[in-house]
């Protein structure tokens, strides 16, 4: 059947059809046509970043949108959500909000989503005031103060550090421990 209403499409896909000009004084004409609409290809990509550790959470929320990019008004609120605190490394993964006329179909999203890291800090130091005194038939154990105590745990070596223990050497009799 015809109809006066040219065809349309919208989103991602294929229309084929068929259009007849008619005029009394001519041959009717038809014509075979397609209407295709292909995917916009998006890119998103996050930044790395790196801190040395320093106790604060650090963040780096931009985002690059390339490629055809998002049609306006069907995303927003396009960010990175990565978070770190502590030495390590974390995704800075991508986020973004779908409006009422976005449809998954009508894209090929690409994320290419960096990472954080949080390097050590080169500011801990350690001291240990280790013990001198005449026998007094008690044991001495060795005690050690770190810089930061927060998160600051103690390991104890007496062979050059071959091996460590978290039991701290003592001493008792006369002698002596080296240890580090």
């Amino acid at each position: 059947t015809w109809t006066k209403d040219a065809p349309s499409i919208k989103n991602v896909g294929e229309v084929k059809y068929q259009v007849k000009a008619e005029n009394k004084n001519y041959k009717d004409a038809v014509a075979i046509g397609t209407l295709v609409v292909t995917k916009r290809s998006v890119t998103l990509t996050s930044n790395s970043k790196s801190w040395t550790y320093d106790g604060k959470a650090h963040e780096d929320t931009e985002v690059t949108v390339g490629g055809d990019k998002f049609v306006a008004g069907e995303v927003s609120d396009i960010k990175a959500t990565g978070k770190i605190t502590n030495v390590g490394t974390e995704p800075n993964a991508i986020t973004y909000k779908e409006e009422s006329d976005f449809k998954a179909d009508n894209y090929k999203i690409t994320k290419n989503e960096g990472t954080l890291t949080v390097t050590k800090s080169g500011d801990l130091t350690i001291t240990t005031p280790g013990y001198t005194g005449k026998y007094d038939g008690k044991s001495h154990k060795a005690t050690a103060e770190a810089s930061v105590e927060e998160g600051t745990t103690y390991k104890y070596s007496i062979d050059d550090g071959k091996t460590w223990t978290k039991d701290a050497p003592s001493i008792k009799n006369v002698g002596e421990v080296k240890y580090q």
